[in-house]
């Protein structure tokens, strides 16, 4: 068991930090059309912003794994989380059918009344499911060694991780919901057994190798 602690001064900057990569990110994606962008110093730096929103995504959830270690399901949350992304979803469909009388289809309407199960918002979709199985993922690692969670991460990390990132391919098996869970287990080591390395990480190692691979994922982008 682990005791209890408060949230961390460091966490939080990082928790600031990624709300603010998804604030740029967003106004990257959506903003301009990546795709027609010029090939310049402008055009890398939209483009390496606009990655932003996806690492902070990964951040938040490394983040989420490493304070839900040995948890049970906040059911509270849950209808809470739930009812937040319905009430807006249904509030933008009133809003569509009604002030801009735009005639909706029946997929549609379904799409914004069933907003979970039919992933219209894919993160809360998403991080919802990765709430009810959180407590089965802690009973998974309260019940394994050092060894074998180490084994467990370099099978998930070789494949859908690292050769991706390496050789530019897709696979079948991958899925948001599954890297979620992929990046609770990281955490979770990292909660658990406090590797020696981690705490010489300096943040200005963090932020160059943010800015890294920021960059590099542009590029390959752009390129």
């Amino acid at each position: 068991m682990i005791a209890k602690q408060e949230r961390e001064s460091n966490i939080e900057v990082l928790r600031f930090l990624a709300m603010f990569l998804i604030v740029i990110g967003h106004q990257a994606t959506h903003g301009f059309d990546v795709a027609k962008l010029a090939c310049n110093a402008a055009g890398t730096f939209t483009i390496a912003m606009s990655q932003g929103a996806r690492i902070a995504v990964d951040i938040f959830v490394l983040i989420t794994g490493y304070y839900s270690v040995d948890q049970t399901i906040k059911w509270k949350k849950v209808f809470t989380l739930y009812r937040q992304v319905w009430f807006y979803s249904v509030s933008v469909l009133l809003i569509v059918s009604l002030c801009f009388c735009r005639q909706l289809t029946i997929n549609e309407i379904l799409k914004y009344v069933f907003p979970i199960y039919t992933s219209q918002f894919w993160f809360a979709s998403c991080f919802l499911f990765l709430m009810l199985l959180l407590p089965y993922i802690n009973i998974l690692v309260s019940n394994i060694d050092r060894h074998q969670h180490m084994t467990l991460l370099v099978i998930l990390l070789v494949p859908f991780c690292i050769v991706p990132t390496i050789i530019p391919i897709n696979t079948s098996l991958y899925s948001h919901l599954f890297w979620f869970i992929v990046l609770v287990l990281v955490a979770s080591y990292i909660r658990l057994y406090s590797p020696p390395w981690i705490s010489k990480i300096k943040c200005w190692h963090g932020m160059l190798m943010l800015v890294s691979i920021m960059v590099c994922t542009s590029t390959l982008w752009g390129g």
